[in-house]
């Protein structure tokens, strides 16, 4: 599995991979639920809180991480303000979602709760359009622009803090969660940069513990890549398991 991989690769990429498959997987079911079972529409509201604390923690981490490349150099590409209206309009289905949850003595009725279901799925539906653009906003103009500006070893570094902050199980756990939605290539970045990273610091700091051992050895125990997918990445697992 070539280096040249970094050279190209986008680091919004893997994330938005996730992020459109649980859109997707919500807005689908959301397509399909029983607004008239108050139970049902409690699963609907919960699921919700799962997305919602999902596309939150990411913009934050964006916002934390990434964008701050852009504020200074690129400030018309500096993406706060679109996160916050997306973050409103989260809010505006959340409320709507909040009112269809009540005891029934206090809420809608059946009717009424099967026609706001409908208006919800219309507004998430709205929600779903207006997101996939703004990943593919990011892909396709943000993360070029910080790789102009500051170039692939800067961009590296900064994810590089990311992992100094991680547990080696939380690095598992994101790959766990990443992994399935991914393609071979992009798994190897992962990797590669798990063991860059570890390398990075080891060079700073002598007593820096590798996390790269550990998360490969979870990825194999928990099937993580299949037995072809690790073969394709012999090179990158061989340069690591030294460290």
């Amino acid at each position: 599995m070539p280096r040249s991989l970094l050279s190209q690769y986008n680091w919004y990429s893997a994330p938005h991979k996730y992020l459109r498959h649980a859109l997707f997987e919500y807005l689908d079911g959301l397509g399909r639920a029983n607004f008239s079972d108050l139970e049902s529409v409690n699963e609907i509201k919960q699921d919700f809180v799962n997305i919602k604390t999902l596309l939150l923690g990411h913009g934050s981490h964006e916002e934390a991480v990434y964008h701050p490349l852009l504020k200074d150099e690129a400030p018309a590409l500096y993406g706060e303000a679109e996160h916050e209206c997306l973050d409103a309009q989260l809010r505006q289905i959340e409320a709507l979602l909040s009112g269809l949850v009540l005891p029934k003595a206090a809420g809608p009725s059946i009717c009424e709760r099967v026609a706001e279901g409908r208006l919800i799925y219309l507004e998430f539906s709205s929600f779903y359009a207006r997101y996939m653009q703004h990943l593919i906003q990011e892909e396709r103009v943000l993360m070029p622009a910080m790789r102009q500006i500051h170039g692939v070893d800067k961009l590296r570094e900064v994810t590089f803090t990311t992992y100094r902050h991680m547990t080696p199980q939380q690095m598992v756990d994101m790959l766990g969660h990443l992994y399935p939605c991914l393609n071979i290539q992009e798994k190897a970045v992962f990797l590669l940069d798990i063991g860059d990273s570890d390398a990075f610091y080891q060079e700073k700091d002598a007593d820096y513990g590798a996390k790269f051992p550990f998360v490969w050895q979870q990825v194999q125990e928990q099937n993580l890549l299949s037995q072809s997918e690790i073969s394709l990445l012999g090179d990158v697992i061989l340069e690591f398991q030294k460290i």
